[in-house]
């Protein structure tokens, strides 16, 4: 009897330094592990060859710049890339099956709607793809690392501050913020801005976040907005804005106090009531602890190992 043929996947960018590149390298930690697929990064450019020192990479791949991805894919390859590379058109350039991983909604001027399947990480993104496009998408939104998530500090040790992350447009967190911190001043709110001059390392991230009973976040388009939901992991309460693809798992007045970045009026009062109603505050925190475990990586990855099960019509085997 014939050995299957091993199955090659191109990961395209699965080395890079962002959110979207680490989940990349995941969907094809996945398909090495559950499939026994031949996995090889693409990169643009020779910086984002190996592994960035910023994430951890349980296996390492071998890799290849695009150049010569190009003249080695073959039709009955599988390539995955995600939105962010849209604007590089590898839908109709590459002659094999290809899935796009969309992590967001903003980081791409024009979709390349020449994939063959589309995965995306929320309902929001599903729905401006199918509006916008005319594509059809699953969801599979991404995990929290709980190895590294430190044990949540009890709500009575945290501090009765608020801690402010700044991500994304200075100008846009500029903007919004001043309309806070005025107020904050004025009502002698105490509260700490991450410092966003240095690109901070997960683990103090994580630690710094931990010591907080509450976490502002002022980015106002998130296709799903990670950092928020591991606070939540923490039993931190997170105001500030949705960011849209928040609404995956954020639940106003039950597991945040988050709003619409057009309510940006209503974060200080929410702020507000929080400090003076303490004691539902907690549970507001306590709930949000609860809805984080539902993001683990074991979810993500069975997720996803369904998924391929049902693209590749259960030809390899689990």
């Amino acid at each position: 009897m014939q050995a299957q043929k091993r199955r090659k996947v191109w990961l395209i960018g699965g080395y890079g330094p962002n959110g979207g590149n680490i989940i990349a390298y995941h969907v094809g930690l996945i398909l090495w592990k559950h499939f026994n697929c031949k996995i090889t990064v693409v990169s643009f450019n020779e910086r984002c060859l190996e592994p960035h020192p910023m994430f951890e990479h349980e296996e390492v791949f071998d890799s290849i710049l695009v150049a010569d991805f190009i003249k080695l894919v073959e039709p009955n390859d599988f390539m995955i890339s995600h939105g962010s590379f849209s604007n590089r058109q590898l839908g109709l350039r590459v002659k094999c099956e290809k899935l796009m991983f969309v992590q967001s909604f903003n980081t791409f001027k024009l979709l390349d709607v020449y994939f063959d399947h589309y995965v995306v990480v929320s309902s929001f993104v599903k729905r401006f793809l199918k509006s916008t496009y005319n594509l059809e998408a699953q969801i599979i939104s991404p995990f929290i690392d709980f190895k590294k998530i430190p044990k949540p500090i009890p709500w009575n040790e945290k501090k009765d501050e608020l801690l402010v992350y700044p991500k994304f447009n200075k100008d846009q967190f500029s903007f919004f913020f001043a309309s806070i911190k005025n107020r904050l001043i004025k009502e002698n709110i105490p509260f700490t801005v991450l410092d966003d001059k240095k690109k901070i390392e997960q683990k103090e991230l994580y630690e710094t976040i931990n010591q907080y009973k509450y976490f502002l976040t002022l980015s106002i388009a998130e296709g799903f907005g990670l950092v928020p939901l591991e606070a939540m992991s923490m039993g931190v309460v997170v105001l500030g804005f949705n960011g849209y693809g928040g609404r995956q798992y954020m639940q106003v007045g039950k597991n945040c106090l988050t709003v619409e970045h057009q309510k940006v009026h209503r974060i200080f009062p929410n702020l507000k009531w929080a400090i003076e109603n303490d004691l539902e505050a907690q549970k507001i925190g306590a709930q949000a602890k609860a809805t984080a475990t539902n993001f683990s990586y074991k979810v993500f990855e069975n997720r996803w190992i369904s998924y391929f099960f049902n693209i590749f019509e259960k030809k390899l085997k689990v």
